[in-house]
């Protein structure tokens, strides 16, 4: 059953709607004997109409008048439509009244055509007062919703904050619908539908009848600070779309507070002299700001080491997130044993991180030693040699 705008009419204002000819200027009817209209576009709906009952269709208003007890028997239906005066003034013009028990009986299964207007309708039944129509029109009249938001023109979000934004979805068609609901814009937020504390994708409002929701939105905490405007939009039969503009801004009680720090596995390695070696180093933002474009650098013991990281430079390190790389150390061949101290650092801008000291022991190649056990061999051997030689003189 569609539902409908009720509004109660007395016997009075009934004799006054149908007594007034200044209201409106009758157009024309054709009547048909046609079962259905099965032009290609219209739109048909059953409506019923109770007695002394308005109801609303678009610009057309629908109006059954019924005696009431007591007064005199007037039966009626008249259809006005909202149009537009020279003086840019809205009124309602009767297009089409049909008056008396006789003629709304005698139209009974006829469909009905009002010159100049894209509407047409059959009347079905009548009976204890109700009167069931088939009514059609080119346009459509029969679903109407407007969305509407109870904030301020200008408001302001924070990054990383949440938000509910009440929302009402008003039905003034005549049929009930369901709505999808959904929003657009860029894409630095999130956000969800709730009503009555649940989440939902779509809301079926009533005939006449306006359904409160709410509207979750998220703003990520990495939105740059600017303005936005997204679109909220409520799409069945018919459809609206509201727009929502904002802006984000910096939580004024959060302080910028960027921090920078490396982190070792071990403090301490070991590698023979003309060895290499690799080293992982960690680098952690643990501030609360994004850090951009951190260098790396490491200082050698002597004027020939070398060092290689496998990233010079990192472009980006979110808050609280690390990124990981390796230092590869190049031992000089001729480096001598002992414990050597590589410092390593890292700046992002004016963000610079304690310096981290990296101990390295270096121990003698073994091809070292085996070249120095064999000119020991050798200068035994020659030892021995010459003994022999210029002993038995």
């Amino acid at each position: 059953m569609i539902g409908r705008k009720k509004v109660v009419m007395s016997f009075i204002m009934a004799i006054f709607v149908l007594a007034v000819p200044s209201l409106a200027t009758t157009n024309s009817v054709e009547v048909s004997d046609l079962n259905d209209i099965n032009y290609k576009g219209w739109l048909k709906e059953e409506i019923e109409l109770s007695a002394n009952e308005e109801i609303e269709l678009g610009n057309y208003t629908l109006n059954y008048i019924y005696p009431q007890s007591g007064g005199t028997f007037v039966v009626g239906l008249t259809i006005q439509e909202k149009r537009t005066d020279g003086a840019g003034n809205e009124r309602f013009y009767q297009i089409a009244d049909f008056s008396g028990h006789e003629d709304i009986f005698g139209l009974k299964g006829k469909v009905i055509f009002i010159e100049r207007s894209s509407l047409a309708f059959r009347i079905n039944e009548v009976e204890n007062g109700d009167l069931n129509l088939t009514v059609w029109s080119k346009d459509d009249i029969f679903s109407d919703v407007e969305i509407s938001i109870d904030v301020p023109e200008f408001v302001q979000f924070y990054k990383d904050e949440s938000v509910d934004i009440p929302l009402k979805i008003n039905n003034s068609g005549s049929l009930d619908e369901i709505f999808d609901l959904c929003i657009n814009g860029d894409g630095f937020y999130s956000y969800e539908f709730l009503s009555n504390g649940y989440k939902v994708s779509k809301i079926n409002v009533d005939s006449g009848d306006m359904d409160n929701l709410n509207l979750r939105l998220h703003i990520d905490k990495n939105c740059p600070a600017g303005d936005y405007n997204l679109s909220v939009s409520a799409s069945g039969r018919s459809s609206d779309t509201l727009y929502l503009p904002f802006s984000v801004t910096e939580d004024l009680n959060t302080t910028s507070d960027p921090e920078l720090k490396m982190q070792l596995s071990n403090l301490y390695v070991s590698g023979e002299a003309g060895s290499e070696i690799i080293v992982p180093v960690r680098v952690l933002n643990s501030g609360n700001v994004e850090l951009e474009n951190i260098e790396l650098d490491a200082s050698s013991p002597g004027g020939n080491w070398d060092f290689e990281f496998s990233e010079d430079e990192i472009e980006r390190i979110n808050f609280e997130e690390y990124m990981n790389v390796d230092l590869r150390i190049r031992i000089p061949s001729e480096t001598e044993n002992g414990d050597y101290f590589v410092d390593i650092n890292a700046v992002s801008g004016d963000v610079e991180a304690d310096e981290m000291k990296l101990r390295v022991n270096v121990k003698s190649s073994s091809n070292s030693v085996w070249i120095g056990l064999l000119m020991i061999v050798l200068m035994i051997a020659g030892l021995v040699f010459a003994a022999k030689k210029y002993g038995r003189r």
